[in-house]
């Protein structure tokens, strides 16, 4: 399918500040003419690009994302690119109320040799890190922040976490994975 002028037309008049580029994104995920008028319909009421696509780019990977999992957001590159840096080969890295899985991932692509486990409470947010991590070695569990680590992992990791409403339970419960570790506060 071409990108139409009217398709970009009405993404402009929605909004739409990159109408030509999302077009062409919503073109290329419409199986047929009928498709993509539903997903320029959905768009023009205000759904997010990305969860018309199911994805997001982020860091140069592509993150999944469904209804009611945070988007990551560009700024936040600069924590995973902070997380690469002081990640070392074989170091194991946790990525507490990881959502989509977006730190993760890149921490998972860039660091050769690392273990990387990622958990989040939210059953969403647990199925699209799985997808996003699908492929690495990274494991993804569904836990409330750190119970569902292995217990070896409790002692001697180097624990990631951003501070987000969710986890701010950190602060009142402890975190089990400091004994022996190291612990960074990504914000």
């Amino acid at each position: 399918m071409v990108v139409s002028a009217h398709v970009v037309q009405r993404l402009r008049a929605a909004g739409c500040v990159f109408a030509e580029d999302e077009a062409r994104l919503l073109v290329d995920a419409a199986a047929d003419a009928a498709a993509l008028e539903r997903l320029v319909a959905r768009r023009v009421a205000g759904v997010p690009l990305e969860h018309l696509l199911g994805w997001a780019e982020f860091a140069g990977l592509r993150v999944a994302v469904e209804p009611g999992v945070f988007v990551p957001r560009q700024r936040t590159e600069f924590l995973a690119e902070s997380a690469v840096s002081w990640a070392g080969p074989g170091s194991r890295v946790v990525d507490l109320c990881c959502g989509a899985g977006a730190i993760a991932a890149v921490v998972a692509a860039s660091v050769p040799g690392v273990r990387v486990w990622a958990s989040d409470v939210d059953p969403a947010a647990v199925r699209c890190a799985r997808r996003t991590l699908a492929g690495t070695r990274a494991v993804v569990c569904e836990g409330d922040f750190d119970a569902a680590l292995p217990a070896e992992w409790r002692g001697g990791s180097t624990c990631w976490w951003r501070t987000c409403r969710m986890c701010r339970v950190r602060r009142s419960r402890g975190c089990r994975l400091r004994r022996g570790g190291t612990s960074r506060v990504l914000r």
